[in-house]
């Protein structure tokens, strides 16, 4: 199993932002070409933008996953609170 560690990236006007509070955790499972995405707190979800997705679907296809699944927590967190949602 192959593990990223994946930044979202905003890009305001010419300058790129590393949102450090939002990065995802994916998985490789190259037996089976499967790609994981993991959600576990309520940050990382609203972090979830059309553009995150984008990003990382293109990590998943240098990868050659043949299949990419985005696993969110049941009960998600707030980040740095035992408060679920």
């Amino acid at each position: 199993m192959i593990i990223y560690e994946i930044s979202s990236v905003t890009v305001v006007g010419e300058k790129e932002q590393e949102d450090q509070e939002r990065n995802f955790k994916c998985f490789m499972r190259e037996e089976t070409k499967e790609f994981f995405i993991e959600i576990t707190d309520r940050e990382k979800l609203l972090g979830f933008t059309q553009s995150t997705l984008l990003n990382i679907l293109d990590v998943a296809e240098e990868a050659q996953a043949e299949d990419v699944y985005v696993c969110i927590t049941k009960n998600l967190k707030e980040k740095g609170n035992s408060r679920r949602w």
